[in-house]
């Protein structure tokens, strides 16, 4: 059974295969992300035999130029972002998946993304769901 620093360290490597998921460039433009677990559920399917779903939270935040057309760059990470957590679904052979039948839902969840102040600076910002599972 993974220990949740490993799962979190897994997301966070997976995330941070990303091209340019968090690359600053020499104007001090701001890219980041964070992971929070939001919830724990376990559930069993057969005597003795138990499965752990964790809900995590990812959000992220850069930039935000319309000169640069950075909504673009921004929409262009989200989809890299979704794209890396389905190409690697146990997230290295650690867990079960991150693909659920209630909710029905199979990898990175963009559920909000807009612009926000941060730090004093205006940005982009998103946030993501990702349900993560396992043999408890």
């Amino acid at each position: 059974m993974p220990t949740l620093a490993q799962i979190r360290d897994a997301i966070a490597a997976t995330m941070v295969a990303v091209p340019d998921i968090g690359k600053y460039d020499h104007q001090g433009q701001i890219r980041g992300w964070n992971i929070r677990r939001l919830s724990r559920s376990e559930k069993s399917t057969a005597v003795g035999i138990s499965h752990v779903v964790n809900k995590w939270r990812i959000s992220g935040f850069m930039s935000l130029s319309d000169a640069d057309e950075s909504e673009l760059a921004f929409d262009g990470l989200l989809e890299d972002l979704c794209a890396a957590f389905r190409a690697d679904e146990t997230l290295g052979g650690l867990i079960t998946g991150t693909v659920l039948e209630n909710p029905n839902v199979a990898g990175l969840q963009i559920e909000d993304s807009g612009p926000v102040m941060f730090a004093g600076v205006l940005c982009h910002s998103a946030r993501g769901i990702l349900y993560t599972w396992h043999r408890g």
